[in-house]
């Protein structure tokens, strides 16, 4: 019984301190909600600065995946070709050296085919990286905005109450 209670009463201070603080909890206090809303903007700015960084990251694995992919594709262009005018020049072999030779060259051309798919198929992966980068990256950069302007919001109230001023509502 008392871990059951214990764990409640855990789960209920996270709750409390995960929460996002409002207007309310700040009525008669302006320097506090003046110092919550310079808090909130500066963990704002650095959630924008942490996105945009992600944002980068994600551009560069992007550029990299995509290099990757012409790269692959230009070597199995060549690969082809290869083999293609390989082919032609097999079945004039007269011992089994010549034929050895011939099974060498195709092997070689048929590795170089199969590295450059596993390229492209790193580079297809790097490409989807780069989307999932790019998506957490502007969820970062749009929760960092929504703080740095709930941070201004406060600061902006904190001012109204010193004034005796009516505060602005609470955005979200």
């Amino acid at each position: 019984m008392k871990k059951i209670l214990l764990i409640g009463l855990l789960v209920t201070l996270a709750a409390a301190c995960s929460s996002t603080p409002k207007l309310e909890d700040y009525t008669n206090n302006p320097d506090g909600m003046w110092q919550e809303g310079k808090k909130l903007s500066e963990k704002g700015e650095k959630l924008i600065g942490k996105g945009e960084n992600t944002l980068e990251d994600a551009r560069e694995e992007l550029r990299e995946g995509e290099k990757l992919i012409q790269s692959g594709t230009d070597a199995i262009i060549r690969a082809r070709q290869d083999y293609q005018n390989e082919a032609t020049l097999i079945g004039n072999s007269s011992t089994p050296q010549e034929v050895e030779f011939e099974a060498d060259k195709l092997n070689s051309i048929g590795e170089r085919w199969e590295d450059a798919i596993n390229d492209i198929k790193k580079g297809n992966a790097m490409v989807a990286k780069s989307k999932k980068l790019q998506t957490k990256a502007q969820e970062q950069v749009s929760e960092g905005r929504q703080l740095v302007e709930k941070g201004a919001g406060f600061i902006r109230n904190s001012q109204r109450l010193r004034l005796n001023v009516p505060l602005l509502p609470d955005s979200q």
